[in-house]
């Protein structure tokens, strides 16, 4: 089969810094496969402005062949090729920042232009597409010939996420047009499966929770250098300062707890959020690591956490980091939310500061993780699996 895939991340952004977000294990995963002739992903459109205001590489790595007003058609391999769109939009479409792109997947060059690279694949009659991004909704709508099946990857729940209040209508209007143009959705929670169905008619949508690629945390790193320094049992933290980390919850057990070392790597993404975080003495923030190193961290790490803010704060999800941690075969606590409770039997779900606390000096024994069951090969089999039925 052949497959379009319209992740959300940019390609530029999943080569800075590895396969580390669901659309991108997806992608490395399809690439994989026997199963796929020709995977073509198509990357989110720059514009000249955003290349030279937020200093972007223009260059993708791999053979050009096919070019148009500044679109390309990249080969990365012998099966992968990159769609990557180039529009020619003066500065004022920054200042729209997301609202831009729900109208730039159905911009007339952009339709126009993935429309001769299927037919330069040989391909226009014959694939499938899975959408990984909500913003490009309109694509399906303007594609012709239409993919045979098309499928929604409605991961996590951006109308839930705070700061999206100026785009809200966009999104449901996007949300209700996925339901109306794609065969099935897949979603990371069951808290979604009935939102999107309440709110969006979505009439098929199933269950598909993250996973983790066993390999790359299964077996032993040796200790990176600025990991060396440190005498006492590291508790680690291995992802993105957002509004979902509970920096309250944070502060009490760096305090509660002098003789842990508590250590952050990651993106600091939320600056309010990051501001509020006590720098005691026993905490250090070791920036961001590409996904290739990543592993040797977290592998080091005595005790991985995940300090996620409950309640009306959160949004429905799954966390990543969990299935990460737990096939490096530490001990792992969170709070309940964002799939931690899902994964009750295999780590520790704490309900409060003082039990988050108890929880790093607790030992009792939890069930063994087996991390080949939740693979991202898996994960991406069962989506090839139901293209073809």
């Amino acid at each position: 089969m052949n497959l379009i895939v319209i992740p959300y991340h940019d390609w530029r952004k999943i080569e800075q810094e590895g396969s580390r977000t669901r659309d991108a294990h997806f992608i490395e995963e399809f690439r994989k496969s026997n199963k796929i002739d020709k995977l073509i992903i198509l990357n989110r459109p720059i514009t000249k402005a955003e290349i030279i205001l937020k200093r972007k590489s223009r260059e993708i790595k791999g053979e050009v062949i096919l070019k148009e007003n500044g679109s390309k058609l990249i080969s990365i391999d012998d099966k992968t090729y990159i769609i990557d769109i180039f529009l020619s939009q003066n500065i004022r479409h920054l200042l729209q920042k997301r609202k831009w792109y729900f109208h730039a997947y159905q911009n007339e060059n952009v339709i126009s232009f993935v429309t001769k690279c299927l037919k330069k694949l040989k391909i226009d009659q014959d694939y499938y597409l899975l959408s990984q991004n909500v913003i490009a909704s309109q694509f399906i709508n303007h594609i012709s010939p239409a993919p045979k099946k098309s499928f929604f990857d409605a991961w996590d729940n951006f109308r839930l996420m705070p700061g999206l209040n100026p785009i809200h209508g966009l999104l449901d209007k996007a949300y209700f047009n996925y339901s109306k143009n794609t065969t099935h959705w897949y979603t990371n929670s069951t808290e979604n499966i009935f939102y999107y169905k309440s709110h969006y008619k979505a009439s098929s949508v199933s269950l598909l929770k993250n996973g983790v690629d066993y390999d790359r945390f299964n077996h032993k790193h040796e200790k990176p250098e600025d990991l060396n320094a440190f005498k006492n049992p590291i508790v680690g933290f291995g992802g993105k300062i957002t509004h979902l980390f509970d920096y309250e919850l944070f502060n009490y057990i760096v305090l509660k707890n002098p003789d842990l070392d508590f250590v952050v790597v990651g993106q600091i993404l939320d600056r309010n959020v990051f501001n509020r975080i006590k720098k005691y003495d026993n905490l250090y923030f070791l920036g961001d690591k590409h996904y290739n190193e990543y592993p040797t961290y977290v592998k080091n790490f005595d005790i991985g956490i995940i300090p996620y803010v409950t309640g009306k704060k959160q949004h429905n999800g799954d966390s990543i980091k969990a299935y990460e941690y737990l096939a490096a075969g530490l001990k792992v606590i969170g709070t309940r939310g964002s799939g931690i409770q899902d994964l009750e039997e295999y780590l520790y779900v704490a309900n409060s500061p003082e039990e988050f606390s108890e929880y790093l000096r607790t030992d009792t024994k939890k069930k063994k993780f087996n991390a080949e069951e939740h693979s991202w090969s898996k994960k991406a089999e069962k989506i090839v699996e139901d293209f073809q039925n």
